[in-house]
């Protein structure tokens, strides 16, 4: 049994990262989310893409 380090409740279960599973589910949901917002989503990076070849034919 041991504290999770970011909500202080008592687990009997806890990650490697001495954190309970909601709240290392939490995380990994935001890390997720910061990572595609810096990425940009693949439709839109597939539209570009597209866009970038049709034009590139018009020449």
């Amino acid at each position: 049994m041991g504290k999770c380090k970011k909500c202080h409740k008592q687990r009997a279960q806890l990650s490697y990262q001495k954190l309970c599973q909601k709240c290392s589910a939490d995380k990994s949901r935001l890390a997720t989310e910061q990572m595609r917002n810096k990425q940009g989503s693949a439709w839109e990076k597939w539209k570009l893409g597209m866009k970038k070849y049709s034009d590139s034919l018009e020449k």
